[in-house]
């Protein structure tokens, strides 16, 4: 066999090899910063669930194009923060945060649900239910939020009263010791934590029928990380087609079923293009 032989044989080995690596081993982890707020997010796994509904979505999508992700759950005013500092790659949570920073003109995001705040409340305080048209109607009542939330802005327009607590379970367990009338959280999230902190009184509860407002969960990146929000992207179109999306929604959302306009169109479309 010829020299030049021998070395097309080994170059063409280098170039294989190359190959192998490159698809065996996924690209670094990135980090995603976000908030805990189960069941949307958590640090340590639900029992029957994941490690919440939004961060199971992003991680699915991520490793659907082989990319690992890492978290760091901060408190909701950092959130912001740490991705303009560059301390994680992107954040997991409302376009409203930054906003309220005034910087939105940095950042890209992709939304990955459509979530509703409602007003949570014992029954035994409204036995007739609740019904409202427009939010300052409801200034005689005392409502629980988390602070920095996404609701905070619109609560504090219309002018009602509200006490900030810093942990989600807070906000029920006040509503629990009638400290306030409301609890202002994701329908999801209100559903999980009355199970979880009431489990012997769950009927005692309830919500309003009509939200409180609207706010879509997003995964938000500064707007030169445009290779990092395509591959998302591409990522939540083979989630979206393979039924992975649909499936952790139903594991969250259980015999409550998924509210209408909980995803998004472009996913919705997606979803239908894997069933054609």
């Amino acid at each position: 066999m010829s020299l030049h032989n021998v070395m097309k044989r080994f170059a063409l080995s280098l170039i294989i090899l190359f190959l192998f690596c490159f698809n065996a081993f996924p690209s670094p982890a990135i980090r995603i910063s976000s908030v805990v707020y189960p069941p949307i997010t958590s640090e340590k796994v639900l029992t029957g669930l994941g490690y919440g509904m939004c961060i199971d979505i992003v991680t699915e999508a991520f490793k659907a194009v082989s990319v690992g992700v890492d978290y760091d759950l901060l408190p909701m005013s950092r959130n912001v923060w740490s991705i303009i500092r560059l301390n994680d790659d992107a954040c997991l949570g409302t376009m409203g945060w930054f906003r309220k920073a005034e910087a939105e003109k940095l950042v890209d995001y992709v939304d990955v649900v459509n979530l509703n705040f409602m007003g949570f409340y014992r029954k035994s305080s409204f036995p007739g239910g609740v019904s409202f048209n427009y939010l300052d109607e409801l200034k005689d009542y005392r409502f629980g939020s988390v602070r920095g939330s996404g609701s905070q802005k619109t609560l504090e327009a219309a002018k009602l009263k509200v006490d900030f607590a810093h942990d989600i379970r807070l906000v029920f367990l006040k509503l629990n010791a009638r400290r306030t009338d409301f609890a202002v959280a994701f329908r999801v999230t209100g559903n999980y934590l009355i199970k979880k902190l009431f489990p012997n009184n769950v009927a005692d509860y309830a919500y309003m029928e009509k939200p409180l407002l609207k706010a879509p969960i997003s995964l938000i990146f500064l707007k030169d990380k445009v290779k990092l929000k395509k591959r998302f992207l591409d990522g939540l179109k083979i989630i979206a087609k393979n039924g992975t999306y649909h499936n952790i929604l139903v594991r969250y959302y259980g015999d409550a079923g998924i509210p209408d306009g909980t995803i998004p169109d472009f996913i919705l479309e997606n979803m239908g293009a894997g069933k054609e």
